[in-house]
């Protein structure tokens, strides 16, 4: 059975007061996902997905910037600990 958010990351719920303290979030999440975890983000335009996405891709130690999928079907970001597909 695969770790919750909850474990790796003690939060109920988090408000990030501004989108650098949510890459931070997402930063902090990537360094400890463990294999095979599936993170799924669910939120309107503008909620801070793609910037935790960002983060998340940097915590896993992946070279490349993150960018929005809105424009494409996915991402996929290979060469960190883990892969991200977003």
């Amino acid at each position: 059975m695969l770790p919750m958010i909850a474990d790796v990351i003690p939060a109920a719920g988090v408000f990030c007061s501004d989108p650098e303290a949510t890459r931070a979030l997402g930063e902090a999440l990537g360094r400890r996902l463990p294999r095979a975890a599936v993170v799924a983000l669910v939120g309107p335009l503008g909620a801070g997905k793609t910037r935790f996405t960002a983060g998340v891709v940097r915590g896993l130690g992946v070279p490349d910037d993150s960018a929005s999928p809105s424009f494409a079907i996915a991402h996929e970001y290979t060469g960190g600990r883990l892969p991200v597909f977003h």
